[in-house]
């Protein structure tokens, strides 16, 4: 279980490094995958300390802003991605569509690496991305927030593939 009491506060985090201008997404591809994220399903992946890939769906995603490149996932508490992705401050969200709800569910709860053996992923920048995604953001951690049950993870977007 993370505790965010064990954490430092948000305010006290080091946060992601502006990018470059030429590096940046383009605000109308940003635009297009916040847009997904409000339609279908988001599953948050990273992976361990040793590469192994770890992945939890998200209980809410959305836009935080477009300058700079900002997103949300709710994220339960208790999950071990959660404690990855704070750990090594990157990840990816991978959006789903409504159609692909038994893909969505198979991230609820505990998953091991078998889960990962049955489905179609390849590595985005070192994070395990989910190949059906409609659109994957890869994220650095920019900040959290206590949401009770849950842990809002704001994201500054690195790179997002799909989303046209």
């Amino acid at each position: 279980m993370v505790s965010l009491t064990s954490l430092r506060p948000a305010a006290q985090l080091p946060r992601a490094t502006a990018q470059p201008a030429a590096d940046r997404p383009s605000t109308d591809r940003l635009r297009a995958a916040t847009e997904l994220l409000t339609r279908g399903f988001t599953v948050v992946t990273t992976h361990d300390g040793h590469g192994v890939p770890l992945g939890t769906a998200a209980d809410s995603a959305g836009a935080v802003s477009l300058t700079p490149a900002l997103v949300l996932a709710c994220i339960d508490e208790e999950s071990a991605t959660l404690a990855a992705l704070l750990h090594n401050r990157r990840f990816a969200l991978n959006v789903l569509t409504r159609s692909m709800a038994d893909l969505a569910s198979r991230f609820r709860g505990h998953n091991g690496p078998s889960l990962w053996e049955r489905i179609a992923h390849h590595e985005l920048d070192g994070i395990p991305v989910l190949d059906d995604a409609v659109a994957t953001l890869r994220c650095d951690v920019h900040d959290i927030a206590d949401g009770g049950p849950l842990t809002v993870v704001i994201g500054r977007v690195i790179r997002i593939s799909g989303a046209r």
